[in-house]
């Protein structure tokens, strides 16, 4: 099957909905074309939608906005143990030296956490390393592990059993 040459600005629009053959540029047919089930399929979230291409899966929702404010939150309360400490060693009361460290540390840990997460709208099967439906404190999430060690967390999955059977049947037929 022969594909066609594109120019550098076409790829990359093109990369979105055909699958890469070769890193020299050639692309095929749709994968859509090779499997044998629905792949355009859109599952609702509280807050968006996740619909399924035949390349990959797009994300609407307000993951940017969440891991801004994850971070902002973290970052002052890192700072906020920061002051308790400096304030310990001004007033030698244990209670500001402990709770600033305990404060400090876990939101410091949790900043970090925030830095390996990734908001990407567009994802290709191609970059994902595993896919799984969970549960976090009674909220259905869906944990997308992307190749670069990243983390796409969507949260407020509607239909999660509905969707962890899809993911299954199209794991299945890759």
């Amino acid at each position: 099957m022969k594909g066609i040459s594109l120019g550098r600005k076409h790829k990359l629009l093109l990369s979105v909905f055909h699958r890469p053959v070769k890193q020299t540029g050639f692309y095929t047919r749709p994968l859509a074309i090779k499997m044998k089930i629905e792949i355009n399929k859109t599952f609702k979230l509280k807050k968006g939608e996740i619909s399924f291409d035949p390349s990959g899966l797009k994300i609407s929702d307000n993951s940017k906005k969440q891991n801004l404010m994850q971070l902002l939150s973290s970052g002052m309360w890192t700072i906020y143990g920061v002051i308790s400490v400096f304030r310990y060693f001004k007033t030698g009361d244990q209670f500001l030296l402990w709770s600033g460290l305990f404060i400090g540390l876990a939101h410091l840990v949790l900043f970090s956490l925030n830095l390996f997460r990734s908001n990407k709208n567009v994802i290709l099967f191609d970059d994902i390393k595993s896919i799984k439906v969970g549960e976090r404190f009674s909220n259905k999430v869906l944990d997308i592990r992307l190749k670069n060690n990243r983390l796409r967390r969507v949260t407020g999955v509607q239909n999660s059993q509905e969707l962890d059977d899809y993911i299954n049947q199209i794991l299945r037929t890759r």
